[in-house]
């Protein structure tokens, strides 16, 4: 795989003017109040106006005169003061009237609120000309709140090495992966390909993935959130480094491990050095184990063969899809369209099952989030042409063809199990249903907060491990969700609406879902 200079160039559709938009940026005097923040969204909500939170500023008086087109400051001490000591949050106001509409707002926060002459609260656009200057004077100037890792790795006979950064004495002089911004209007995989070229040079890699793993931490006076993300590289890759770093070395898991510093960094290394290993022992089960097994040996040259790792089960399960024909006359007619190999291995079970492609097919259709999940985490082991991943293409346009309506019926579903709670919490002698919909609600829960941050959700007997690793506070929801679990009366409701406000909090930010219909759901009812 190839990542080409233009593929890695920054992206520019957001930096286009916008119309029927307006800039807002928050000032420190209005950032010291919440409610007052809570209050500024909700009036711009009422008037119909969509806030994009585009990420965040830190000014100097030569960023105040050009945001402003001013000459020269008057009072460049107390402005200094005042809009230069911390990062301000820049938001980007859409709708018809978008400019008039945040003018009225930001006048009328002012005549209630405002303290003094400077301060001021918030800066708004005064016309769409002056949107339309300001927009192109910061874009390139704003930081998002998201940051993404890049962890490079080589796979050898003599094992994994990990490449580790040093960075230079302004930056720290620590040891780390490569680590960066994403820029307002890129993706976490667009800013991952920038990142790895501009820190490595490296442009040709053999594969790259989502470890699914997010962190947070307080740095540069916000909160950030770092997704991290896996490439491997052939061995005697070049490695090119940018001023930002002074060495650069190959090291074992465990000599990263005791050389990071920080331990977000230091458990993706663990996650990434797991799955290695779970990878490692699927190839070697299936080499050692099964390739000269009749059913897979005579079927491989028309077969695609995925290995899958339940390693809290110590299980390895192997599907072997075959040619559509090939099976159901051949392959059926010798042994059963239910044939399976079941074997026991020192501390292992393993299973493989043997379908049809149009059986994989059907599947996605069926279960189109858990049998992504599946073909996710799966090795490919063997591959017949190109009909596995033009299924799993076709599968993936249509899951994100209908990822918004999927949202919507997972959240009524979840609202239709809390008025269950409702009553059966009344009820206090029917425990065994009370637990069958508090089971449900946890089970709805960790699925929508992963749906709309992303991910595929798998079957139940993992969602919650999975998804506490994967979802932004993920430790406080499954806390959250073993407390509701075992409480009773009151607090069960109590905690089910706490519960509910993350699921909403997220649908809102990463999906864009109004908080309208989030919060009055059964207008939405059939």
């Amino acid at each position: 795989m190839v990542y080409s200079n233009k593929n890695l160039k920054k992206i520019n559709n957001m930096k286009k003017i916008v119309s029927n938009a307006s800039l807002v940026i928050l000032k420190p005097d209005i950032l010291g109040d919440e409610e007052l923040v809570i209050c500024l969204k909700k009036e711009l909500n009422k008037r119909a106006l969509k806030i994009t939170e585009c990420g965040s500023l830190l000014l100097d008086i030569d960023l105040v005169k050009g945001l402003y087109g001013w000459k020269k400051v008057d009072y460049p001490k107390e402005i200094e003061e005042y809009l230069c000591q911390q990062r301000l949050p820049v938001w980007l106001v859409e709708g018809p009237g978008a400019v008039e509409k945040t003018l009225l707002i930001k006048k009328e926060l002012r005549t209630k609120h405002c303290t003094g002459l400077l301060h001021t609260l918030i800066h708004s656009s005064d016309s769409k000309e002056d949107f339309e200057r300001e927009w192109e004077f910061i874009y390139s100037k704003m930081k998002t709140n998201n940051q993404i890792e890049v962890i490079v790795f080589i796979k050898s006979e003599s094992g994994c090495k990990y490449l580790i950064l040093k960075r230079n004495s302004k930056k720290g002089d620590f040891w780390q992966p490569i680590t960066g911004n994403v820029e307002f209007g890129e993706s976490f995989e667009d800013a991952t390909r920038r990142e790895l070229m501009e820190e490595t040079g490296i442009t040709k890699v053999k594969r790259s993935f989502d470890l699914e793993y997010t962190f947070s931490f307080h740095d540069d006076n916000r909160t950030q959130t770092e997704r991290v993300f896996c490439v491997e590289v052939l061995e005697g890759t070049t490695i090119n480094l940018s001023s930002e770093h002074t060495a650069y070395k190959w090291v074992s898991k465990d000599e990263a491990l005791s050389t990071l510093i920080y331990p977000g960094n230091k458990k993706a290394f663990e996650m990434l050095g797991k799955k290695v290993s779970e990878e490692q022992e699927i190839v070697r089960v299936f080499e050692n184990e099964l390739m000269n097994i009749p059913q897979i040996s005579d079927y491989i040259e028309h077969s695609s063969i995925l290995g899958i790792s339940y390693s809290f089960e110590k299980v390895i399960d192997y599907m072997v899809y075959i040619e559509d024909d090939m099976f159901k006359f051949e392959f059926c007619h010798l042994y059963d369209k239910n044939f399976l190999i079941d074997k026991h291995l020192e501390g292992m079970d393993v299973f493989v099952r043997f379908k049809s492609m149009k059986w994989l097919e059907n599947d996605l259709v069926k279960r189109p989030v858990i049998g992504l999940w599946i073909l996710e985490h799966s090795v490919l082991l063997n591959s017949h042409g190109n009909i596995l991943s033009g299924i799993t293409k076709n599968a993936r346009i249509k899951f994100d063809n209908t990822l918004i309506p999927r949202l919507k019926q997972k959240y009524l579903e979840l609202r239709a199990e809390r008025h269950n709670l409702r009553f059966l919490v009344q009820d206090k002698g029917n425990i065994s249903n009370e637990l069958l919909v508090k089971a449900t609600f946890v089970k709805l829960v960790w699925e929508l907060l992963l749906l709309s941050n992303g991910y595929f959700f798998p079957f139940r007997a993992v969602l919650s491990s999975f998804g506490k690793d994967r979802i932004h506070n993920g430790d406080k929801i499954d806390k959250l969700c073993s407390s509701f679990l075992s409480v009773s009366g009151k607090e069960v409701i109590d905690l089910s609406q706490i519960l509910i406000e993350e699921v909403i909090d997220s649908m809102h930010e990463r999906n864009k879902f109004p908080r309208e219909f989030l919060e009055k759901w059964w207008l939405n009812l059939d």
